[in-house]
């Protein structure tokens, strides 16, 4: 070895990547794209509106002031549910929609919830109802009904028709064209 390579040697630390650390690294990568890509997936597109001809699980909930919410209780009347996150802004983007639904319709047989399933911090959802000045009750999900309904993403908008059947399920926020289908099942 030269006189001169040791220097060098002894200034800057050389470092050898082998093929294994180069695939962990990618593929850490991939999955932070992939939880990446989820995450916006799930907290997007408005247009997914399904048809969903079934009947509607039963649940009681309880709202922030404790008072309890039994969905067989409004029979006869349209429901619709908002499945959200308090940290989510398409869920937050939804709340002038349905306000403006409830106003409009509240003496109309309609019925409108949040149901918050995120409900570890009651306080956060508090906190939501009066930033946004919503009128409708926000019920805490403390015994996952958003899995009764088969709730992948938020938001998800599950409308019950008068019979007590879900006739639509919104996916990822609502449209005008969502509230025109509300509003014909109140007719």
């Amino acid at each position: 070895m030269l006189p001169n390579q040791k220097k060098i040697g002894e200034h800057f630390k050389i470092r050898f990547y082998n093929d294994d650390m180069i695939i962990r690294v990618f593929l850490k990568i991939f999955v932070f794209f992939v939880i990446l890509i989820t995450l916006y997936l799930s907290c997007s597109n408005p247009e997914k509106a399904v048809l969903k001809r079934r009947k509607t699980p039963n649940f009681v909930l309880k709202d922030l002031n404790g008072n309890e919410f039994k969905l067989s209780d409004e029979n006869g009347k349209v429901v619709v549910m908002e499945f959200l996150r308090t940290t989510c802004p398409v869920c937050k983007s939804t709340f002038p929609y349905l306000i403006n639904l409830y106003n409009e319709f509240k003496d109309d047989s309609l019925i409108v919830v949040g149901i918050v399933i995120d409900s570890e911090d009651p306080s956060a959802a508090l906190r939501l109802k009066k930033d946004y000045n919503i009128p409708f009750p926000l019920l805490l999900d403390t015994i996952d009904v958003n899995v009764a309904y088969g709730v992948m993403e938020v938001p998800t908008i599950v409308v019950v028709d008068k019979e007590g059947w879900i006739a639509y399920e919104f996916v990822g926020g609502l449209t005008p064209e969502n509230i025109n289908s509300i509003k014909n099942l109140l007719k």
